[in-house]
């Protein structure tokens, strides 16, 4: 396998391993431990409860083979799109 910087992964390992043992500021180091010891983030940060079931439950649909691809969704659009040619959309006039 080969990591971002192009190197195999076992040589990228390495290279990090050298790196902290000849690291001599402490900070950085108190750095890269608390980096290394952090549980990971929410896969969806911050976004409210409601969002987050609505996702929830659209992963369990594509799961159950009940999505549809992005070409069918487009295909799908482009039929209604022709279908309400040339309907006008109604003014909506201000109230004021």
């Amino acid at each position: 396998m080969t990591t971002f910087t192009g190197m195999p992964a076992e040589k990228t390992k390495l290279d990090i391993v050298k790196k902290v043992l000849a690291l001599k500021d402490e900070v950085a180091l108190a750095n890269l431990h608390a980096y290394l010891v952090a549980e990971p983030a929410e896969p969806w940060g911050d976004l409210t409860a409601d969002i987050r079931a609505s996702l929830q439950l659209s992963l369990e649909q594509l799961d159950r083979g009940e999505g549809r691809s992005h070409e069918e969704v487009m295909a799908n659009a482009r039929k209604w799109s022709k279908g309400s040619a040339g309907r006008r959309k109604p003014n909506r006039a201000s109230s004021k």
